[in-house]
């Protein structure tokens, strides 16, 4: 969990990512885990990762890791963990599945839901400007 600590465990010289990995919280792994992960297919902002592994064990995709990404394992939600200070790991259990990662930032949707209610205010606001101006043309057409 320690930044520093973490970071001189990654700049050992004997350090080596495919036998090793450190996350920022335990984790409940086998001391040795076999399986294997392949990318099926990838966009800039998805990544199908297809895997088979005969024990549970930890999935590293060496893109950056960002609090934006999601991932879900046979369409089930799973957290993404921090990997080597800067990539992204998921723990996957023994057998096979297929393991999606999006990206879903939150300032996008922030912004497609500030966009909605923006257009529903232009909207509600032409609405009561054509409702005004036709109420004042029906006043005008029946003098008192």
């Amino acid at each position: 969990a320690n930044d520093r600590e973490r970071k001189g465990l990654l700049a050992q010289p004997n350090f080596n990512p495919a036998d090793l990995a450190f996350v920022e919280q335990t984790v409940d792994l086998p001391a040795e885990a076999k399986g294997t992960a392949e990318i099926a297919g990838e966009t800039s902002s998805e990544v199908l990762v297809r895997v088979q592994m005969e024990t549970p064990g930890l999935v590293v995709l060496s893109d950056l890791w960002d609090k934006g990404w999601r991932a879900e394992l046979n369409g089930k939600s799973v957290p993404i963990l921090r990997t080597n200070h800067a990539v992204r790991g998921v723990i996957v259990p023994a057998g096979s599945g297929e393991l999606v990662f999006r990206y879903q930032p939150g300032s996008v949707t922030r912004g497609l839901a500030l966009a909605g209610v923006a257009t529903a205010a232009l909207i509600g606001w032409g609405l009561l400007i054509e409702w005004t101006r036709r109420r004042d043309a029906g006043s005008d057409q029946y003098p008192q």
